[in-house]
């Protein structure tokens, strides 16, 4: 396996480790640790920036025309992308979901937490990386919709359980874990654009 590709494998490996971990974590406890997001962020860039620094040296983006891509880095990624944009528009979009997030916490106490605005990177690392902007874009359309029809269906219980005056008041009880949201709309665009992803990651 090309060394791009191997970084490319291992980053995305990553964020689905940690994106499984920490949308349990949230449902369990209505929190998503601090120590946690941040370490899972540095790796994942870490790995997918490297991969693209790699795939920008196999294919001689970094040197010039000469090291022509038509060797091993032709075979391990078929549909070759420019690296130097494909780096802007990876980190470009944790940028971008960290920003809006931020805007939302800001705008709207309550809507989010502080471990949901640190968390919205993480999958926009993996939509920018993976799918580009389009990619992104539909991964927190998709995340907000999920989250309106789990607030929709909790809603429901609550009315069927019908607790006791003042049970449930309190803001801990109308917390709405938001990780597994934001993270399962951007696995679903992973998913549905594997094609694209394994196009550029397979030898």
């Amino acid at each position: 396996m090309d060394v791009s590709a191997g970084l490319a494998a291992l980053g995305l490996l990553s964020f689905a480790i940690a994106s499984a971990g920490l949308a349990a974590h949230d449902v369990r406890h209505g929190t998503i640790p601090n120590r946690g997001v941040v370490a899972a962020l540095a790796i994942t860039a870490g790995l997918t920036g490297a991969a693209i620094i790699a795939h920008g040296a196999a294919t001689g983006e970094w040197t010039g025309p000469e090291p022509a891509a038509t060797g091993g880095a032709a075979a391990a990624w078929p549909s070759p992308a420019p690296a130097l944009p494909w780096l802007a528009e990876t980190f470009g979009a944790a940028l971008a979901c960290f920003a809006g997030a931020l805007a939302l916490w800001l705008a709207a106490p309550g809507h989010l937490g502080g471990g949901d605005v640190k968390a919205a990177p993480l999958a926009g690392l993996a939509l920018g990386f993976a799918t580009g902007w389009p990619g992104v874009l539909w991964g927190m359309l998709l995340a907000a919709a999920i989250a309106a029809v789990i607030a929709a269906l909790r809603g429901i219980a609550r009315r069927r359980v019908r607790a006791p005056r003042g049970a449930g008041a309190g803001p801990a009880a109308r917390a709405l874990p938001f990780a597994p949201a934001l993270f399962g709309g951007a696995w679903l665009v992973l998913v549905v654009d594997a094609g694209m992803l394994l196009a550029r990651v397979s030898p």
